[in-house]
């Protein structure tokens, strides 16, 4: 379940951390002395949480996909949302990550997988 979810999951948190970043500046603009180092400060803070939310959203991605447990209908089950991940995950963490991880479910005996992975990037 966490599998066919982890994309909608990653999205929200991603929407929370971006309303939190917007009261963050409604905040300062209320109180403008000294408004543009605080600016300053919340857009490094927040590309500081959403790197330790995209760190945290790539390790529940790599234990779901290699743990010894791991089967293909998890497998599967990630490529529900694949495209909400890659958007989640940005360029950098798509190509370093998510893409490999896609790639090996090519090797993978069940066909199905291979079906599902060729029909989700369509």
């Amino acid at each position: 379940a966490l599998a066919a979810a982890i994309g909608s999951v990653a999205t929200t948190a991603l929407r929370f951390l971006e309303s939190a970043q917007w009261m963050r500046t409604l905040s300062v603009r209320e109180g403008v002395s000294g408004a543009l180092e605080a600016s300053s400060a919340f857009s490094s803070g927040f590309d500081a949480e959403l790197g330790a939310l995209q760190e945290i959203v790539c390790r529940i991605i790599v234990q779901l996909v290699t743990d010894m447990s791991s089967t293909a209908a998890v497998r599967r089950h990630l490529l529900v949302n694949v495209t909400q991940l890659a958007v989640f995950l940005r360029r950098q963490n798509t190509n370093d990550l998510l893409l490999p991880l896609l790639i090996t479910f090519l090797n993978d005996r069940e066909s199905q997988l291979r079906v599902a992975f060729f029909e989700s990037i369509a």
